[in-house]
């Protein structure tokens, strides 16, 4: 069951109890929220996701009991950023030591929950944890709302080369907390369309790499996934290739030195 008060302020307080059945309504409101509050869709997926894996582990993690699962969480908004935080009753447990990527499992089966608080650091800009009196856990997740900049020589530049039936994208600039990062997974969406999706992503000219860049690779990926492809990664920088090492990205995306071994790739499978 779910319980949603409002206020003008605006702040939303969401009761979520019984199961973890109702955490899609949640995490499209979510959406819908962060939209109507200045979020471009990009960072509202990030935040749509990060709040939904939060809620995930809460319930994961809560008190075994005859009593209904309860999850509380609390969703504020202003000019400056979006706030949630996560309430439920369950064990105590080390906040980094959350079970992070099975490297075992698809990245597929974690759509719905599992990608642990190493990504979920990724995708906000801030992560609380406390443990509160009688048995609480409390995460605080913080996403600041970026004022959209247009500066000279910083938007994401994307350039496509076929090699026979895979497709190179060679991005170049920044793949920043902008608009500039979000242009990639409507591009790759394209090329699922014209029913090319064997896709390496070159990466060395990106200059810098934040959340923004992540949600796009992630959401690229997905959407190849669904449609029988892959996305494969050449010439990650050593900032990019630190990123995937710490959100554990790295036993997901297939990354190569070079571009033609990336290409190659595709054939040896």
């Amino acid at each position: 069951m779910i319980r949603i008060s409002t206020s003008s302020n605006p702040i939303y307080k969401i009761s979520i109890s019984g199961s973890e059945k109702h955490l899609e309504q949640i995490k499209e409101l979510i959406h819908f929220i962060s939209t109507q509050h200045g979020l471009e869709d990009m960072e509202a997926d990030l935040v749509e996701l990060a709040i939904g894996e939060a809620c995930h582990n809460a319930f994961r993690h809560g008190v075994s009991s005859n009593r209904l699962s309860c999850v509380d969480l609390k969703v504020s908004i202003d000019e400056k950023a979006i706030k949630a935080v996560i309430k439920n009753r369950g064990e105590a447990f080390e906040f980094d030591d959350i079970e992070q990527f099975n490297i075992n499992q698809d990245f597929m089966a974690y759509k719905n929950g599992g990608l642990g608080i190493p990504l979920i650091k990724a995708l906000m800009d801030e992560v609380n944890f406390e443990r509160k009196p009688d048995n609480i856990n409390e995460i605080t997740l913080i996403k600041y709302i970026k004022k959209k900049k247009k500066e000279e020589n910083s938007e994401m530049r994307i350039k496509e080369t076929i090699k026979g039936d895979v497709t190179l994208l060679t991005l170049s600039g920044k793949m920043m907390n902008g608009p500039e990062s979000i242009h990639l997974h409507p591009y790759i969406k394209e090329l699922i369309e014209k029913s090319q999706i064997k896709i390496v992503v070159d990466m060395g000219k990106v200059k810098w790499f934040a959340s923004t860049g992540l949600g796009a690779l992630l959401a690229s990926y997905t959407s190849l996934c669904n449609a029988g492809g892959d996305l494969r990664i050449a010439r990650p920088t050593r900032k990019i290739y630190s990123v995937l090492m710490t959100t554990q990205l790295v036993k997901v995306f297939k990354s190569f030195d070079t571009v033609d071994e990336a290409i190659e790739s595709y054939e040896t499978g």
